[in-house]
């Protein structure tokens, strides 16, 4: 019986997730806003079709801060975790993993100037 309620749990949670991550993709292969947020998480928003909320893409990059543009590429249809992101930082590229992706919420070590 306990294994039962677990296994039913577990694939509600499944269902869940999948939903939000439909709801939030962001495709690279469509318009898209993104920026740096701090020395290593970026912001990125769909700029067509239907208003998606906007996501916080942790990365493995480092000093993000001057970054002038990011490439996105993944290898489903929606962005996800292990693609890859370029960012362009003034005369060089750091291209690296994404390692997680949040809704995005402010931070207090967020960057001024991110635009909703």
């Amino acid at each position: 019986m306990k294994t039962a309620l677990v296994l039913a749990l577990a694939g509600f949670a499944v269902a869940a997730e999948a939903a939000d991550t439909k709801t939030t993709c962001i495709d690279p292969s469509h318009s898209y806003l993104a920026r740096s947020l701090n020395d290593h998480d970026v912001y990125v928003e769909s700029t067509m079709g239907r208003k998606k909320p906007p996501l916080r893409l942790v990365t493995s990059c480092r000093h993000l801060e001057p970054a002038t543009a990011f490439g996105l590429s993944a290898e489903f249809q929606c962005i996800g975790q292990g693609d890859t992101i370029v960012a362009n930082l003034i005369g060089d590229r750091q291209s690296c993993r994404i390692t997680k992706i949040v809704p995005y919420a402010p931070q207090k070590d967020d960057l001024p100037g991110k635009t909703e």
